[in-house]
């Protein structure tokens, strides 16, 4: 079954509304982040041909959240341990949408230079190695150039001779545990991996604004532009040509529809 892109945005809004709810009713912190923070700035909402909703939360928030879930979204189940990006999804979907809710831990990284880049360097190669078999098809030639695709096909390989539970495990350890310096600086340790390069202070984490998003308001950080910079560039308020308005990566959805009716099958849903 189709959706047409409004009926796609309407499920995310349901969603993260959800979501809101529980975090202010928790004292959860958590901000907009990507192309759904640029939305929110540039668009009061969705941008126009988005199909996806991410946010970012601290470590801390995020295991809270975690500890909370069953208890206050009992109809979602939260996938975390498939790759080092968590997801937030119904546990049936039924006639709905299929969509979700990226969740971005920002964790501590040092301000000694050297060990920022051991750590990013560790965090990249142990990406590609918890790279599934749908996952890096998504690595193409056009997109990444020979060198990349072939460096991540060799990780991948690597990958398959451990459990994809302790890779998943160990990324977690080192994005969490290694390095973490004097706690001033942060980074988002499970977003992409030309985004785990990005370091920032630590309080984009700390300081929150609620701004219009659509019907509603939800939070951003209080230094989005530090944030938006990082992320699009000086020139982040004026969209992209048509030509480069994208939705998500047919590869990433095909994956996680397969992981939802697994999950469903298994949960008799």
């Amino acid at each position: 079954m189709s959706y047409d892109l409004k009926e796609i945005q309407a499920e995310l809004l349901e969603q993260i509304k959800e979501f809101d709810a529980v975090c202010q009713k928790n004292n959860i912190q958590y901000s907009l982040h990507g192309g759904s923070m640029l939305g929110a700035v540039r668009h009061k909402g969705f941008i126009p041909w988005d199909d996806d909703i991410d946010i970012t939360m601290s470590r801390n928030d995020f295991q809270k959240f975690k500890s909370l879930l069953d208890r206050e979204m009992p109809s979602f189940h939260l996938s975390d341990d498939v790759t080092p990006t968590a997801r937030l999804m119904r546990k049936h979907y039924g006639d709905r949408p299929f969509v979700w809710i990226d969740i971005l831990e920002y964790n501590y990284i040092s301000n000694n230079r050297l060990a920022q880049r051991i750590k990013i360097g560790v965090l990249v190669l142990m990406s590609g190695i918890c790279r599934t078999k749908t996952t890096v098809k998504s690595s193409t030639v056009e997109k990444h150039g020979k060198a990349k695709v072939i460096m991540l096909h060799l990780l991948y390989y690597i990958g398959q001779l451990f459990p994809l539970s302790w890779r998943i495990n160990a990324y977690k350890q080192v994005s969490r545990k290694w390095l973490q310096g004097n706690q001033t600086l942060v980074h988002r340790t499970n977003d992409q991996v030309k985004s785990i390069h990005y370091i920032l202070p630590k309080k984009v984490i700390e300081e929150f604004i609620r701004v219009p998003f659509e019907d509603t308001e939800l939070p951003i950080s209080k230094y989005y532009h530090e944030v938006l910079l990082k992320d699009f560039g000086p020139d982040y308020m004026t969209p992209p040509p048509e030509n480069n308005r994208v939705t998500h990566v047919d590869v990433v959805r095909e994956m996680f529809q397969n992981l939802q009716k697994e999950y469903e099958k298994k949960n008799k849903m």
